[in-house]
Order: structure tokens, then C-alpha cells, then sequence
């Protein structure tokens, strides 16, 4: 006799520590916190209405969140045992 999976809904709230000095260990991993500075660089911008140089942020932004996103993910191999030859 298995045991049935339940659906559940859970209300959480995560809250990172407050960084005080530069020796407290940083709360975003290496490689997202180089999208963080054009990030902030976006929203500033766009809440001047600077909306060009905001787009401009915007675009850097994502190319260095999509080089985290290919440094972070594992490689997937589809068939391991494939030797090339068909």
C-alpha cells in the first residue's frame, strides 16, 4: 500500500540578513550578483524617466543574467552512451 501525494499551499516569508560590513558573506552566489549593479542601473533610470538609457540597462542586464544562467545550469547529456556512430 503506497502512500497518495496531498497538495498543499503554504504562505512563507523568506528574509535575508542585512549585510552591516564588508565581511558578512554576500546573500546572492557568484555568478548573480554581476546583474545586480544594471538591475538597480534600470530601475533607477527608469524612475528618472531616463527611458533610453533605461532600455540600455535593461539589455545588459539580461546578457549577464542569461551568462549566470549557462555558468549555474549542468550541462545535460541526452544519451551518455551514444559513441557517435549511428
Amino acid at each position: 500500500m503506497g502512500v497518495d501525494p496531498f497538495k498543499m499551499e503554504w504562505d512563507t516569508y523568506c528574509a535575508v540578513n542585512g549585510l552591516t560590513s564588508d565581511t558578512d558573506p554576500e546573500a546572492i552566489p557568484y555568478p548573480w550578483t554581476d546583474c545586480v549593479p544594471y538591475y538597480a542601473a534600470y530601475r533607477a533610470l527608469f524612475n528618472a524617466q531616463r527611458y533610453p538609457d533605461a532600455q540600455q540597462m535593461y539589455a545588459e542586464y539580461q546578457k549577464y543574467l542569461v551568462g549566470a544562467q549557462k555558468i549555474s545550469t549542468p550541462p545535460f547529456i541526452t544519451d551518455p552512451y551514444d559513441d557517435g556512430d549511428v
